[in-house]
């Protein structure tokens, strides 16, 4: 199976779903091969459900999702957390890493091992990342920005040595960036990662138990027949150097 015949646009007669979504997750763009997005668009195509997505900060999405009524459901509640609603199956999980490029001659493997360098992480990463909060006033620079490709601009143009992320959406943006020419061709070659957190559920929650019980469903079928699986597999298979960890 090839990532990109995943994205093949779905046409169905059947309800819109406006999803409140974090910018982090880059979830209403196609312009890259994302892991999320492309489960997601399974589960719709399943389902005979259309999704349509509506980025905000991280956290603003939550209260957007609380507050207004023309939103149907929201994304990228964190094992842990709640909100209003019915919350469905978990289509997802993060891992947060830290990310380097191997030709810089740094290879850290725990949050103790940033002490002293250039850091880039997201908005209010210091809350969630295990450890880090600990750490910030021993690290050269840090940084949290909401917009996570410019991480990856940061890290590419040397003005960070290492990003602190989910590791999947790192890799998912420098794709995206390398395809359409705003970083050097063969730049996400170089990006090595080393998990620091145990991989936290994301989920989705509803505001309508049926809609929330029809994407579950959905989505444990697709899981049975292996096909999500095969999607982080796919990663693996053209990244090898980017997962060389975890073998």
């Amino acid at each position: 199976m090839v990532l990109t015949h995943l994205f093949a646009s779905y046409q169905v007669n059947a309800e819109t779903l406006k999803l409140s979504v974090p910018i982090i997750s880059n979830l209403n763009s196609r312009d890259s091969i994302a892991h999320e997005r492309a489960i997601l668009d399974l589960i719709a195509a399943e389902c005979e459900m259309t999704f349509s997505f509506e980025p905000r900060p991280l956290g603003a999405h939550v209260l957007a999702y609380e507050t207004q009524s023309s939103i149907d459901g929201v994304t990228n509640i964190l094992e842990g957390a709640s909100t209003m609603g019915f919350r469905a199956e978990s289509h997802y999980y993060l891992h947060n890493s830290v990310i380097y490029r191997q030709d810089k001659g740094i290879t850290p493997q725990s949050i103790n091992d940033l002490k002293g360098l250039r850091v880039v992480s997201f908005t209010n990463a210091t809350s969630i990342v295990t450890g880090l909060v600990e750490v910030v006033d021993q690290l050269a620079t840090y940084l949290e920005v909401s917009n996570q490709k410019s991480m990856i601009q940061l890290l590419m143009a040397d003005r960070v040595d290492v990003i602190v992320a989910d590791n999947i959406i790192t890799l998912n943006h420098s794709i995206a960036l390398e395809q359409q020419g705003v970083i050097p061709k063969g730049s996400t070659k170089k990006l090595r990662h080393k998990t620091i957190m145990k991989p936290r559920n994301s989920y989705l929650y509803f505001k309508d138990k049926g809609v929330r019980d029809r994407f579950s469903q959905c989505y444990l079928t697709l899981t049975e027949k292996g096909i999500t699986g095969q999607i982080y597999r796919n990663y693996q298979v053209q990244y090898p150097e980017f997962y060389q960890e975890e073998e």
